[in-house]
This record gives structure tokens, C-alpha cells and sequence, in this order.
């Protein structure tokens, strides 16, 4: 079976659906928590498709700053939806919402793509300032994110180094929590969920380089939109 464009775009979105009702709904995480779990293990799924995803509508696009407003744009409106949904307040500085990492990273290959041929140096330390800048904004993914939207760029005609490169990207993401949890005794089987994220590679895999339907603005619309749903549904229940 082949994907394209389009399929692998709608896969993301309903692995991430699936990953949000969890992720949003204390009934799932007290009451049915292997549930719970297995969807979380299949939400990581969402992020790596839709990194990959981004990295080709860089390379295909043919206004990159016309995408990167289109971005910024939908990170600013989904922002109180996501902070409903999660942390049911209108505002939460402590996690923006995953536009804003896919914001930057985009600026992260622009910048890099600029630069590279005249000054390797340079082009890297551009990426360095945008994964800071997503660790100072405490992004979804934060740096790590920034770091696997680019790993699809550098490494997207070496699938091995590319697969290599998210399996110690997704190690780092889990390292932290996981060597803390593990000196507390407190070890919980959900810190390490987000290994499971390589797996998105499979569908990846799958990809024939078509554009399949046109959903330009079906990601933009549906992640504020299903996240005010989720919110309001958790809010009568």
C-alpha cells in the first residue's frame, strides 16, 4: 500500500485525536489507564508524520514565508483552545502548543537552508537559536521537536541515518524524566511512551510523493477546532 500526501496527513490527524481524547480525559487515566496508555502510544505517532509532513511542504512550497504566516497565524488562534483543553484555563504560559514548534522549526530550515552553502557554521547556529527558542517558550516537543523537523530535512534521502537519528532524538525527549523517576523509585511505564514515536516511519515509509486530496487548511482548522470540542465535551461530562 502506498500513502500520500494527503492520507499520511489524515492518519496524523487521527493519530492525534486519539492521543488528545486521552491525553484530555481523567475518566480514561483513572478508570480504563491500559486504554489510556495505548492511545497515548498511538498519538505518538502524530508528531513524526507531521514533521515530515512540514519538511515537504518546505521543499514543495512556493512562498515559504506565505507558509510560515499561515503557521504562526494558527499557533496564536489555537493557543486558548489548547490551553482549555489541557490545563482548563485561557491561559498557560507553562506549554504553547505544537504550531508554535512547527512555527520554528520551519524558521530553523530557512535559516539553515540559507546559509548552509556559504557558512556551515553559521547555518548551525541558527538551528542552536531556534531550538533554544522553543525551550524558552516551552513549546510541545520543545528543542526536540525543532531537532526532528530537522533530522527529516538533513537526512531525508538516507532513511537509515534519518531513522537512526529519531531514535536517539526520541531517547533524549524520555531522558530526563525517566533517569529522575528512576532515582525516586517512582519508574511509570508512560514516560517512555514517546519511543514509540519511530514507529510513524513505517507510514512514512509508505509515502509515493503524490498530493492525494487537496486538505491545505484541514490541520489549520481541525487542531483549535477539536480541542474546543474536547474541552467543552470534559466540561459537561
Amino acid at each position: 500500500m502506498r500513502l500520500s500526501n494527503s492520507n499520511l496527513k489524515l492518519l496524523a490527524i487521527i493519530f492525534m485525536l486519539i492521543d488528545h481524547i486521552a491525553a484530555t480525559s481523567s475518566y480514561l487515566y483513572f478508570e480504563h489507564h491500559s486504554l489510556y496508555l495505548i492511545m497515548r502510544i498511538i498519538g505518538r505517532l502524530a508528531f513524526p508524520i507531521f514533521a515530515f509532513l512540514l519538511v515537504e511542504g518546505f521543499l514543495h512550497t512556493r512562498n515559504r514565508y506565505k507558509y510560515l504566516l499561515r503557521l504562526s497565524i494558527f499557533a496564536i488562534i489555537s493557543e486558548v483552545p489548547f490551553d482549555l483543553a489541557f490545563y482548563g484555563s485561557y491561559y498557560e504560559l507553562s506549554h504553547q502548543n505544537v504550531f508554535f514548534t512547527l512555527s520554528i522549526g520551519l524558521i530553523a530550515l530557512i535559516l539553515f537552508d540559507k546559509y548552509v552553502q556559504e557558512d556551515f557554521s553559521k547555518a548551525f547556529m541558527y538551528l542552536i537559536l531556534m531550538c533554544l527558542l522553543a525551550l524558552i517558550l516551552m513549546t510541545d516537543y520543545n528543542a526536540i521537536g525543532v531537532l526532528i523537523i530537522f533530522a527529516f530535512y538533513y537526512y531525508r534521502k538516507d532513511f537509515k541515518k534519518l531513522t537512526f537519528a529519531l531514535i536517539v532524538l526520541n531517547s533524549l525527549f524520555v531522558l530526563e524524566p525517566l533517569v529522575t523517576s528512576l532515582i525516586n523509585g517512582t519508574f511509570y511505564f508512560g514516560i517512555v511512551i514517546q519511543l514509540f514515536a519511530v514507529f510513524a516511519l513505517f507510514f512514512i515509509k509508505m509515502y509515493n510523493h503524490e498530493r492525494g486530496y487537496s486538505l491545505k487548511y484541514l490541520f489549520y482548522i481541525f487542531y483549535p477546532a477539536h480541542l474546543l470540542i474536547l474541552y467543552l465535551i470534559n466540561q459537561l461530562l
